[in-house]
């Protein structure tokens, strides 16, 4: 029995050192996955006190990325990257006093969701003379647009970004060009759409911007006749049934950055190599039926504008040279005569007035001047002389003094007045009156409208 007592600490000192196990592992699990979070849950493990866990991603498992402790069951990770593979690791912890260790560890393998892109925008385009326009539907979601515009060559024409559904890109020649067109976001959770690509095949249309009557005096033939001239906004124009017949024209450019030779044709016309073309007339039986015209060298040019001007053309027929010219405009005696006058005012006082009487226009001292005249203003009256520019229809009179009151443009008393002029109407584009009231300082008396017309 001795023997049998002296045994049992031994047998009961053998159990207390037992070594402790493993706690069983737990069971992580995907609960949900959007673009920047992972949200995991595992089991309850027996006799487990605490769980940690770590999250890493696959491509880069040394650096840790979280790291938490909890006695929860569930880890919500978040600022996480779109489209992105992640490691959680997860360990169960025993109390101090078990008989347990920590669990293995258990991983699991969950990727963040994609961005969901824009639609792609899908524009269409249209033309107004020389301006492309381009619109498209609103992409839902959109928070701003960015476009490049680029010529058949790859060249960069226009590049940015819109809040807009449109955009305009005027000036625009002929030619091939391609735009490209992205839908941006703010929006959490969306990204950038496609691009979009369009291809615009443009033709430039023509924009009139000045029409003459004018007259056609032939060399060759020692005849005249009337036409009529277009201009348009790209320097080209068209003299129209430039023989006298319906739908035979002259077209042409005048390229001004070209001093050696600005004159070229732009219609379709039979050229021979040598710089002479052959521009039908439209005429029939013995009259020619086209005359030669040799632009080259400048041996064609045009001066002037829609005020006065005069195209000059070298052509020949048969051998024979001539110089075939078409002149329009009017002189500065036009503007000579009876004009019906009218003058609206503001004065200083905030008082109103008006007048209205005929008047007579006469020839000034300088070339191209007219004598203008002025309202009759507090009993001061006169007139100014006005230069006319007949390239813009347009004129500049210096400023006119009669006694205390001065005449001139908005700045100041020395400020000229600016206006325009035609056959029928004159019109000053900012007069007003100025008063010396100490000898040495101005007032100035302001709105005024003052037009003549006839």
């Amino acid at each position: 029995m001795l023997a049998v007592a002296l045994l049992l600490p031994a047998f009961a000192s053998c159990d207390d050192q037992a070594e402790p196990t493993p706690l069983d592992a737990t069971n992580p699990a995907l609960v949900d996955a959007t673009f920047n979070t992972l949200v995991m849950k595992w089991d309850k493990v027996p006799g487990a006190v605490q769980y940690s866990y770590t999250l890493t991603t696959a491509d880069a498992p040394d650096r840790v990325i979280t790291r938490n402790v909890t006695t929860g069951t569930r880890a919500t990770l978040t600022d996480l990257e779109p489209s992105t593979d992640y490691v959680l690791t997860v360990l169960s912890y025993a109390a101090i006093a078990s008989k347990n260790t920590t669990s293995e560890p258990i991983v699991l393998k969950a990727r963040t969701a994609d961005l969901q892109p824009l639609a792609a925008p899908a524009p269409v385009w249209s033309r107004d003379v020389n301006t492309i326009l381009v619109d498209w539907d609103a992409v839902a979601g959109a928070s701003s647009y960015k476009y490049a515009l680029t010529d058949a060559g790859g060249v960069e024409i226009a590049a940015g970004n819109t809040v807009y559904n449109y955009l305009d890109f005027p000036t625009m020649t002929t030619g091939v060009y391609t735009l490209t067109l992205q839908a941006l976001t703010s929006t959490p959770g969306l990204a950038a759409s496609p691009v979009a690509q369009l291809s615009i095949d443009f033709v430039r249309e023509h924009l009139q911007m000045w029409t003459v009557e004018a007259t056609y005096n032939s060399g060759l033939t020692g005849k005249s006749w009337p036409v009529t001239l277009i201009a348009y906004d790209d320097n080209s124009y068209s003299i129209k049934a430039w023989y006298g017949v319906e739908g035979y024209d002259l077209d042409f450019a005048i390229d001004p950055n070209n001093a050696a030779d600005q004159f070229s044709l732009t219609g379709a016309y039979i050229a021979d190599g040598k710089g002479n073309y052959a521009v039908p007339t439209g005429l029939t039986g013995a009259e020619p039926s086209a005359i030669t015209v040799t632009p080259g060298n400048n041996r064609c040019a045009m001066t002037g504008a829609a005020g006065k001007g005069s195209v000059t053309l070298a052509v020949s027929l048969g051998g024979v040279e001539a110089t075939d010219e078409v002149t329009w405009g009017i002189t500065i005696e036009d503007f000579l005569g009876t004009w019906n006058f009218a003058f609206e005012y503001v004065d200083y006082y905030d008082e109103t007035g008006s007048e209205e009487r005929t008047v007579e226009v006469t020839l000034g001292s300088e070339p191209n001047s007219i004598m203008l005249p002025l309202p009759k203003y507090y009993s001061a009256s006169g007139s100014g002389m006005a230069v006319i520019d007949f390239s813009n229809m347009t004129f500049t009179m210096a400023p006119a003094a009669t006694g205390v009151w001065t005449y001139a443009g908005e700045a100041s008393e020395t400020d000229p007045m600016t206006g325009t002029v035609s056959l029928r109407s004159i019109t000053i584009n900012n007069l007003e009156i100025w008063r010396l009231y100490d000898g040495v300082n101005y007032d100035n008396f302001e709105t005024y409208k003052y037009s003549l017309t006839r």
